[in-house]
């Protein structure tokens, strides 16, 4: 199964030697996340905490 990355998650942030590419996992350990509670915006990028 191949899953989009979806357009929110920016390659150009992230970095290479941890690069993790499995998208439904990324956004389920998100969703789950109960620490981040606030994004600030960061031009351009998000911060959050």
């Amino acid at each position: 199964m191949t899953i989009e990355k979806p357009s929110y998650l920016h390659n150009e942030m992230r970095r290479t030697d941890l690069a993790w590419a499995d998208w439904p996992a990324i956004e389920e350990f998100l969703r789950n996340e109960l620490i981040c509670r606030v994004a600030v915006h960061d031009t351009p990028f998000p911060y959050i905490t």
